[in-house]
């Protein structure tokens, strides 16, 4: 996997393209991210649009990843695990890129944490100025990596027989 293909230089871009026509008809599947712009069109690849997470992806996402996440004894005694998958989603807008980058800052500002044998998190802390602090540095993080605000796309090479990926194909 390469990622920001639309930094690379040109010479770049042509192994990348040279690589990736060489690996066509076997078993390895290479994968590039990138904005959509025209040279990284003229590379001849499939180009796929990432669509955003729904609530129930995103729900699937945080239980594949965590398994199970408890509230702290200090949460909201009305919170549950839903609000905490309705409030990620929200704050994110499904963006799978941004779901991974609040869920890296929340575990760095120990707001999600690893704590005997379990994944816990405070909710209460999600209700407070604290979290305006998480939701800058997940910006700050996503602007310095001048990243796309809600699709990417992908140029895939499809070697990888029998697979498909899900997403939407680009006009």
């Amino acid at each position: 996997m390469v990622d920001d293909l639309d930094a690379l230089s040109d010479y770049e871009l042509g192994l990348f393209r040279y690589i990736g026509y060489g690996l066509k008809d076997s078993n390895i599947l290479l994968i590039g991210t990138s904005q959509l712009i025209e040279k990284i069109s003229n590379l001849g690849f499939e180009i796929l649009n990432l669509r955003p997470f729904s609530k129930g992806e995103t729900q699937e996402l945080l239980e594949k990843t965590f398994f199970k996440i408890s509230l702290t004894k200090d949460s909201v005694k009305t919170a549950s695990i839903n609000d905490f998958t309705q409030w990620l989603h929200k704050e994110s807008g499904g963006n799978p890129l941004f779901i991974v980058e609040t869920l890296k800052t929340l575990y760095e500002n120990k707001v999600i944490y690893y704590q005997t044998n379990a994944w816990h998190i405070k909710t209460d802390l999600l209700k407070k100025g604290e979290i305006d602090k998480a939701k800058s540095l997940v910006q700050e993080k996503l602007t310095t990596k001048e990243e796309i605000r809600y699709f990417f796309t992908l140029a895939m090479i499809y070697s990888v027989q029998g697979k498909t990926a899900q997403a939407e194909k680009a006009l």
